[in-house]
């Protein structure tokens, strides 16, 4: 969107320009950039006839252009959240970008991704200790053209984030396509917890499960609160 002579100053003046000394957009007591009343006095290589602001309307709208297509490509990046781009007079640009930040680490086939608590995912570039892991020994992401695109229905990545931090003992949680979320539990058995649900409800299930379960630790196979409203327990063949 094109600035306004008066937007465009304020703009500069965020930059570092005063009233005293006159920013390089040409901005001059609210008047357009080709009919500035006063000389501009900042003294940058773009005034050499006399003090006259040498850049027209067209030349800052095609900055404005190249600047968003700039933050626009940069936020086409899967790691970063935002990009912003600031021109300072005369020859100055700095760029700012936020990194997104992963919550959950997945090792989907033997590649290892970051996720974010949207299901963006981006290839790792290190290993984070005390973060969420999950290993889909099958692949389980979709990674589409799209960077921005969820490879991951959040409601998997919150569930992930949260068992882990209810049951910290455990290791790394394991993905299956049909049984969802789950891990090997300490106490003998697998347990599984779906792709997503009423999560403090399933814990409590599953604990609940487990206690009357007591003393047949090396009997059972899996504990399952996938389904809520169908739980179940299989013994070992």
């Amino acid at each position: 969107m094109r600035l306004g002579a008066e937007e465009q100053h304020e703009e500069c003046k965020e930059m570092g320009a005063t009233d005293e000394v006159r920013c390089g957009c040409g901005y001059s007591e609210m008047t357009l950039v080709t009919e500035a009343k006063e000389p501009c006095g900042c003294g940058c290589a773009c005034c050499d006839d006399g003090g006259t602001p040498r850049s027209t309307a067209q030349e800052i709208e095609e900055l404005n252009r190249l600047r968003a297509s700039i933050e626009a490509r940069l936020e086409g990046y899967a790691e970063v959240a935002s990009a912003q781009v600031r021109v300072r007079w005369p020859n100055k640009v700095e760029i700012r970008i936020s990194e997104r930040q992963p919550v959950l680490a997945w090792e989907d086939g033997g590649r290892l991704w970051w996720l974010s608590r949207a299901g963006v995912a981006y290839l790792a570039r290190e290993q984070r200790p005390g973060m969420a892991m999950v290993i889909a020994p099958e692949p389980a992401l979709t990674i589409q053209e799209d960077p921005m695109a969820p490879a991951l229905d959040p409601e998997v990545v919150s569930l992930a984030v949260n068992l882990s931090g209810v049951f910290p003992s455990v290791g790394p949680l394991v993905f299956d396509r049909i049984h969802g979320l789950g891990f090997q539990d300490p106490r003998g058995w697998i347990g599984y917890f779906g792709k997503g649900g009423d999560f403090a409800l399933k814990v409590r299930m599953y604990e609940t499960i487990a206690e009357s379960l007591a003393g047949e630790e090396g009997r059972v196979a899996l504990i399952s609160v996938e389904d809520l409203y169908a739980p179940y327990y299989r013994y070992k063949r």
